[in-house]
Parts: structure tokens; sequence; C-alpha cells
């Protein structure tokens, strides 16, 4: 007679096999997931940073091609704020960064501010880089940086600027 039997089943370090390829493969893919979340957070807060940008820019140059000269800083000299003589009746605007965040003053009225409460700006100066008589223009150097409620790494974000704006 055969003595031909039937395996059922599997053995134990077939079992312990597959249970090691299985974990082995679920690491991976949660590593995976996890670095992408981490480039996600990562470009969220790149994204945010320069949609800011963006509006800050477009806030200053508005303002500053409107404006009839600059009041300070003057001619040759760095601030840390910006006084833009209006034209006509209209009062002076002063740009000026308090708490992180930009804010632009109309007169001796209440500040709006310009930068969304996402982002933190730091070391702004203006630098006026015109010439007595001659067109104004204004050097702007600042790091705008994204703030999270989390201190999670994956949402930091910062990027240094520097751009003029003419008269």
């Amino acid at each position: 007679m055969n003595s031909w039997r039937q395996q059922f089943g599997m053995t134990l370090m077939e079992t312990l096999i597959y249970i090691a390829l299985v974990g082995l493969l679920i690491v991976g893919l949660t590593s995976f997931s996890q670095t992408i979340t981490q480039a996600r957070n990562k470009a969220y807060a790149a994204q945010e940073v320069q949609a800011n940008l963006r509006l800050i820019f477009n806030t200053l140059s508005q303002k500053i091609r409107g404006a009839e000269a600059v009041v300070t800083p003057t001619v040759g000299a760095s601030a840390d704020s910006l006084v833009l003589d209006m034209p006509g009746a209209e009062p002076n605007l002063t740009f000026s960064v308090t708490d992180g965040a930009l804010r632009l003053t109309a007169g001796g009225g209440n500040p709006v501010i310009v930068s969304a409460k996402a982002v933190t700006i730091d070391y702004l100066t203006f630098l006026n880089t015109g010439y007595a008589g001659q067109r104004y223009e204004i050097k702007t150097n600042f790091l705008i940086s994204y703030r999270h409620s989390s201190n999670d790494p994956a949402f930091d974000f910062s990027q240094a600027v520097e751009t003029a704006f003419s008269l």
C-alpha cells in the first residue's frame, strides 16, 4: 500500500514566515503613508505662505504706486515701518508688523491686518533706495513662516523674502 498522506493546513514554520511577511508589508505601508502625509502637510504650509505672499505683494504694490511720496524711511535709510503720503486729503498709510501680523493703518485709525493668522511675519525692514527728487524705490525684506497649532515639524515652512516696489 501506498503511504501517501494528504496534508491539510500549514506547518508552524510556514505560519511564522507568513506572519513575518505580512508584518513587513504593514510596516512598509504605514511608513509610506506617513511620508505621504508629511509631504502633503509641507505642501499645504508652503501653499499658505505663497498665498499670503501674493496678498501682501499686491497690497504693498497697489498702495505704494498710489502714493505721492514716502515719508518713512527717508531716502537712503531703512526702518521697520513704511509711511506713505497719499494724494489729496487721504490720510497717510502705515505698514508695520505687530505680533507677527502685517498691519495697514490709515492715519490714526484702526489697523487692518493684511496677512492671515496662519502666517507670521518677522524681521520686516523697508529700505528707501530712491534718490531725492527722483522716483522712490522701496526695498522690502522679511521672513514669512507658517504657524500651525500642532508642533508637527511637517508643517514647518518659512521663506525669506526680498523684493522692491517703485512709486
